[in-house]
């Protein structure tokens, strides 16, 4: 699944080859860049605000690392997410070329082959082979 440039995926106006896969080491990058400028922003805010309130400054300087890990976790789960979510989209679409293969092969005269369930996009159901919608 993994042919052709990146610009070549850029304009695929067929959608067969994914290209968030490859962006999505800069997309993660991005949101640790993010955590970090809150976090320092955070930090220093807390500074400059314990001038004229020691609670605030305190509550800020202590919560500046957290606000970062926490930051920095939620990239990674949206970053694991969409990669689990597009793996899934090439896996289906290997299967299904496979099946495509698998079924062309079968057609041999004189043998009856089974027909593939088919699948409704708009419904989202599946229906058993020979099943009337």
């Amino acid at each position: 699944m993994n042919t052709g440039s990146f610009f070549e995926k850029l304009f695929d106006f067929s959608f067969r080859e994914f290209l968030t896969l490859q962006l999505v080491k800069y997309l993660y990058s991005l949101g640790i860049i993010y955590a970090a400028i809150t976090g320092l922003s955070m930090l220093i805010g807390g500074v400059l605000a314990s001038r004229y309130d020691v609670g605030k400054g305190i509550t800020d300087i202590l919560l500046s690392p957290l606000v970062f890990i926490m930051l920095t976790l939620l990239a990674r789960l949206v970053v694991e997410t969409l990669i689990a979510i597009f793996r899934i989209a090439e896996s289906m679409t290997t299967l299904v070329e496979q099946d495509q293969r698998k079924a062309e092969s079968d057609k041999t005269p004189g043998r009856n082959s089974a027909a593939p369930a088919r699948l409704d996009m708009e419904e989202r159901t599946i229906y058993p082979p020979g099943a009337v919608r």
